[in-house]
């Protein structure tokens, strides 16, 4: 669902669709938009796709998200905080 919420962001972002839009038009109206714009490629590999890999390193020539990697960074930067705040102690 992030590749789809990210597509139509890019459209968005070009002007080329509204969040209005996207309660006015049916789904098949969507997806059409964005068939027929500059990300009909990666839209088609989604559609395709039969399963989601994940990995512990970055992956390379693919598209991700750094969901885990952002929850990672915030637990470190927490528990940096609770180790530097001398009142907690």
């Amino acid at each position: 669902m992030q590749l789809i919420a990210d597509i139509l962001k890019g459209l968005s972002d070009e002007g080329k669709i509204t969040k209005e839009d996207l309660y006015k038009m049916k789904e098949s109206e969507v997806i059409e938009m964005i068939e027929s714009s500059k990300y009909k490629e990666v839209f088609n590999k989604w559609k395709k796709a039969k399963k989601v890999k994940t990995s512990k390193e970055e992956p390379k020539d693919v598209y991700y998200t750094i969901d885990d990697f952002a929850k990672a960074l915030e637990f470190t930067l927490i528990s940096e905080g609770f180790q530097n705040n001398e009142n907690l102690y």
